[in-house]
This record gives structure tokens, C-alpha cells and sequence, in this order.
């Protein structure tokens, strides 16, 4: 048996490679640095000391500029909750256009985020504007893999 750790990027991995988002060829130089597997983490603060916790919730940006989020549910069922392609704009903005969304407000629609990259590339802090409430949201990722393929 594999570490549990291991599964939520394993599980990723086989859905892209089976998925018609598979990311094509494309060498290392010129791979943006978004483009992996990233998992949602959130800091809970314990006393006074931040604890990472992680969901079951994934970002898979392909270098042929494509990108899903997968959801996973209780019971090992995955589900993607957006898909579409993206377009770096900026070392620190980027767009996504949304093909496809669980939720029909975003479906269709493009997304302006901002991001940053931290800990060697290997810490993503996303923000988008949520017109709904009307405040911007913060959303941490870390990498948990590359997409197949590359």
C-alpha cells in the first residue's frame, strides 16, 4: 500500500492521462512555472503556531494551457468542478476561461486572478475578486506533482 499522501496526486495523474486535457510535449525551458499539480491548503492557527491542513481539492494547469479543478468526494469519488484553458498575462496575473463550472456563474466566463509564487515555486497564493460578496478571496495551493506527459 502507498502512503496516503500519495493518492490524491496519483489519482490526479491517472485522471489527466485518461482526460482529453492532457497536456502536450513541450520541454522544460519553456514551461511556465503554474503549470503542475497543485493541492488547496489552508493555515489553522493552533497556539500560535500555523498548521497547514489540505483538502481534497485540485488545480491541474496543462503546458498546452489547459486546466481543471478536481473535487473529491467522501468515498473516493472525483469529480472535475471547472475546466477550461488559461493564459499567463503577467509574472503576476493570469486568466482563466472558464468552459465548463459545477457552478453556471462561472461557466463561460473569463477570470482574472492574481498569483505569486513562493518557497521555491513550490507554494501558489491565487486571489480572485468574488463579485458576489463583493471582497477578494485568497486561495493557498501547494505543488504535489507534474502533469504526465511532460
Amino acid at each position: 500500500m502507498f502512503p496516503p499522501r500519495l493518492f490524491l496526486p496519483l489519482l490526479a495523474a491517472l485522471l489527466l492521462a485518461a482526460s482529453p486535457l492532457r497536456a502536450g510535449g513541450g520541454g522544460e525551458a519553456d514551461r511556465h512555472p503554474l503549470v503542475g499539480v497543485w493541492q488547496n491548503i489552508y493555515n489553522v492557527y493552533k497556539d500560535g503556531t500555523s498548521h497547514h491542513h489540505y483538502r481534497a481539492f485540485l488545480k491541474i494547469f496543462g503546458a498546452d494551457g489547459s486546466f481543471c479543478n478536481v473535487t473529491f468526494q467522501p468515498g473516493g469519488m472525483a469529480c472535475t468542478s471547472q475546466r477550461g484553458t488559461f493564459e499567463v498575462l503577467s509574472d503576476s496575473t493570469y486568466v482563466e476561461r472558464i468552459t465548463y463550472s459545477v457552478d453556471p456563474r462561472f461557466s463561460g466566463r473569463d477570470s482574472r486572478l492574481f498569483y505569486r509564487l513562493t518557497h521555491g515555486g513550490e507554494q501558489l497564493t491565487v486571489l480572485w475578486f468574488d463579485t458576489g460578496g463583493g471582497v477578494y478571496v485568497p486561495e493557498l495551493w501547494r505543488r504535489v506533482g507534474n502533469v504526465p506527459g511532460e
